[in-house]
């Protein structure tokens, strides 16, 4: 598994790709422009534009701005009335929308809605004004459900109406008059969804129907609302999928077999409410479902499992659990709610899973600070929190572990602050403190040597250690709050650069921030006041630095972190953005670097690259962005907490 691992205020954050673990919910209420908190309908339109329906008119959202189209009675482009069930888009792009006064066709080239309504010595009107449903059939007829009068089809080029209902089919039935959810089934049937009535499958060419009720023999005083079809899904199996005012319903079209899933209170994993409303497919493998009481909940076709995410969760931002509709675009979902409003998500902060150190001490309540990590491609991640303890993290697994060294390590440096780990190789293990300069641990025989500052000849040039890296020759280079070392490994002892030391080889800091080796072997020094590349030939430092105004030079002097591109560019980022250094025939070419939407924080503390993207932990979060076109998503506190 692909992964990347940030140490960041108090979490220890991990990107990986499965299903979703943490979803966070930004709110859209009346204060953003939301003509009303209840929003039952939602669509995404061809033009990218998202559409709500509320009980207040109906919103059109461009991303900045919602525009709202009510009913005007002085406006005979108006839509008929501000009460809206249903929202659609047909094959032309024209919006269609169903209030309890009428169906409307919205043409968004000239801004009116043509509005058609029941007349009550009109054979060919509309069998009844309150709209429940719209789809689009063959040859362009507008079909839709409505609570009373069956369901029918309009010919747009001639307005004429057809109506299917009790009283104009005798395959029909009075409980077949309230329809209130339409869908077309691959078969070219149209799939009909009643209030208490159940399914209905029809074939519009013989105009005939089949009838499918559902019950539960546990439940048999609740024959009804396993019977009110909200919703209908048909996966990529040509299984039907039925959300209903009890449960889920699994229905094999073929053999009328069908599985109802309902809550569990001992089942976290259950579905989280029995009163569905909506559903939406994720990829061919899963959907999501609103729930009226238990949120969102994500399904898991093949293992059956319900992912929920609801109001109890304190840490995902939502303050409703009532659900009435959901809609995806790309990695977006969209909610509409009962009292608030609209919810987004974005889906790429399934990415982000945080390694909380009561995973490793449930006992303890206070969350601990994160201190460093190991680097090494092994399969336990080695990290250390404010306690000072090493603790181990499976990555396959994705849970703690107890590697048998572990216990014996960590009794050997009790009470030492660590700064920094790293794995050489499976079995040696550098460890990086606070003021006891570095350790060297041996996994197999237990050996555990020191290695500090002193006065001496390839000693340490300072305790306190700051980075540790090796190199493309697999040689270990040491940064320590005064001075470089280089690790000699036949003599066992350091080779050293302190400015203090005259020796006029272009390192002007010595207080190392940062090291790294890039892909063409170099080794790049971060440090307080400037950038610094090593020179094997020479043995000299090349020399990087702020200069003012010109967009040409870093960002700042103080360098906190590095990573590199598959294409060779070096990203850097420093106490006031990042900066680019591309490599030329003529060496590097540095620009500061500013994506399209700007960082909420200069402060770059750490930097990872996954292609196309930019990973970097600021001062204010985690920033995501695209080097191909500047697009960022920016993680803030809030939605990290």
């Amino acid at each position: 598994m692909k992964a990347l691992f940030i140490v960041i205020g108090l979490w220890m954050c991990c990107q990986a790709i499965s299903q979703p673990t943490s979803l966070y919910f930004k709110n859209y209420g009346e204060k953003e422009g939301l003509s009303e908190i209840t929003a039952r309908r939602l669509l995404i339109d061809s033009r990218g534009y998202l559409w709500a329906s509320t009980f207040d008119g109906l919103n059109r959202f461009n991303g900045y701005d919602f525009s709202v189209f009510r009913h005007d009675s002085n406006d005979s482009c108006s839509i008929s009335n501000n009460m809206i069930f249903a929202i659609f888009e047909d094959s032309k792009g024209n919006i269609w929308a169903g209030t309890n006064q009428g169906l409307n066709k919205f043409d968004p080239n000239k801004a009116c809605f043509t509005q058609y309504k029941h007349k009550t010595n009109g054979a060919s009107s509309l069998s009844n004004n309150l709209v429940t449903d719209i789809t689009e059939g063959q040859q362009g007829f507008i079909w839709i459900s409505t609570n009373g009068g069956g369901i029918g089809k309009l010919n747009v080029n001639t307005g004429i109406y057809s109506q299917y209902a009790s009283t104009t089919h005798q395959q029909l039935l009075e409980e077949h008059n309230s329809a209130i959810s339409l869908e077309w089934r691959s078969d070219g049937k149209l799939l009909i969804g009643f209030s208490g009535g159940g399914l209905s499958i029809m074939d519009t060419k013989k105009e005939s129907f089949e009838h499918i009720k559902f019950d539960y023999k546990e439940e048999k005083n609740e024959v009804f609302r396993h019977n009110v079809i909200r919703d209908i899904y048909e996966d990529v199996q040509g299984i039907l999928w039925l959300a209903t005012y009890k449960g889920l319903i699994r229905l094999d079209g073929d053999t009328k077999e069908y599985q109802i899933f309902l809550h569990n209170e001992d089942d976290k994993n259950s579905l989280p409410h029995n009163s569905v409303h909506d559903i939406e497919p994720a990829n061919k493998n899963a959907f999501w479902l609103a729930t009226f009481g238990g949120g969102l909940s994500y399904f898991d076709i093949a293992t059956q499992t319900f992912y929920n995410f609801n109001e109890q969760q304190n840490t995902i931002n939502l303050t409703n659990n009532s659900f009435f509709n959901v809609k995806q675009i790309g990695d977006k979902l969209w909610i509409g709610t009962d009292t608030n409003g609209l919810f987004s998500v974005s889906l790429a902060d399934n990415q982000l899973e945080f390694l909380h150190s009561n995973l490793f001490y449930p006992d303890i309540i206070k969350k601990l600070s994160p201190s460093t990590l190991a680097s090494g491609g092994y399969p336990e991640l080695l990290m250390t929190y404010e306690n000072n303890e090493i603790v181990a993290y499976n990555i396959d697994t994705k849970q703690p572990t107890s590697p048998s060294y572990l216990k014996d390590l960590n009794l050997q440096l009790s009470g030492i602050k660590k700064t920094y780990l790293l794995w050489q190789n499976k079995e040696r293990l550098w460890v990086g403190t606070d003021k006891n300069g570095l350790y060297r641990y041996n996994v197999s025989t237990g050996e555990l040597k020191n290695y500090t500052y002193g006065n001496h000849h390839g000693s340490l040039t300072h305790p306190h250690i700051t980075r540790i890296i090796l190199d493309s020759q697999g040689r270990l280079w040491v940064g320590t709050a005064s001075g470089l070392n280089l690790y000699k490994e036949k003599s066992d002892d350091f080779k050293d650069w302190k400015t203090e030391i005259m020796r006029n080889d272009g390192l002007k800091d010595d207080h190392i921030v940062e090291l790294f080796n890039d892909s063409r072997g170099r080794v790049w020094i971060g440090t307080e006041k400037g950038l610094y590349k090593y020179s094997e030939e020479t043995e000299r430092f090349e020399s990087f630095f702020y200069s003012g105004s010109l967009h040409e030079t870093l960002s700042d002097n103080k360098i906190n972190c590095i990573t590199e591109d598959e294409d060779g560019n070096l990203w850097v980022g420093t106490q006031s953005g990042i900066s680019k250094m591309s490599y030329t025939d003529n060496g590097y070419k540095v620009n500061r670097y500013e994506p399209i939407q700007p960082l909420e924080s200069g402060v770059i503390n750490g930097l990872i690259y996954r292609k196309p993207y930019l990973w970097a932990a600021t001062g204010k979060g985690i920033a995501k962005i695209s080097i191909t076109d500047g697009s960022m998503v920016n993680y803030g506190w809030e939605r990290l907490e």
